[in-house]
């Protein structure tokens, strides 16, 4: 979905996952729907202030819920991870998304320091900074395409990708990628 750098990848395991080699977090203070996700798999992907600041659909899917969540703007910055657990602390924006076959996976774009604002390019709502976590469901869902322009950070910062049980596959051999690189298959 972005130009970036994967820091971090694996299997959800007992709701757990790794921000970075040796720091773990539960991902229901990441994302409050306190997803279901074990056996699932995981990919953290780092902008750096050089990337390209616009991110983009990774496979046809659906919006059902996007949730603001305000908090932190610590960096994202590999070197700051390892050191201080960021993730779940950080402003960010978590869409429920649904793929063509009914499973549900989650996109969470994470803001960082001078990141003031994470722009989602289907709800303008999502523009504003609220106070308190804010969620829009969406009774008919936003169908986005592989490729659309979803949004854009102001600066660099991160997207988590989640996915369930049986859902993801992993296939990516590289540190870097760029916008419409193969992270992995649906299937």
């Amino acid at each position: 979905p972005s130009d970036s750098q994967v820091i971090a990848d694996g299997e959800i395991e007992e709701g757990y996952v790794y921000q970075i080699k040796g720091k773990k977090y539960k991902l229901k203070d990441l994302i409050p729907d306190n997803p279901k996700l074990d056996e699932g798999y995981f990919i953290n992907l780092y902008l750096s202030p050089r990337d390209y600041h616009r991110f983009h659909v990774p496979i046809d899917m659906e919006i059902l819920k996007a949730t603001y969540i305000p908090g932190e703007l610590f960096p994202v910055k590999p070197s700051f991870l390892e050191k201080e657990l960021v993730f779940p602390k950080n402003k960010r924006i978590v869409l429920k998304c649904r793929d063509k076959k009914d499973r549900i996976f989650y996109f969470v774009a994470v803001g960082a320091m001078i990141v003031g604002k994470i722009i989602m390019n289907f709800d303008k709502r999502l523009k504003k900074n609220y106070e308190e976590i804010t969620s829009f469901e969406y009774e008919t869902p936003i169908k986005l395409k592989k490729g659309d322009e979803l949004g854009r950070f102001e600066f660099g910062s991160s997207i988590l990708l989640f996915f369930g049980p049986d859902h993801f596959k992993y296939l990516n051999q590289q540190d870097d990628v760029e916008v419409g690189d193969i992270l992995g298959e649906i299937y």
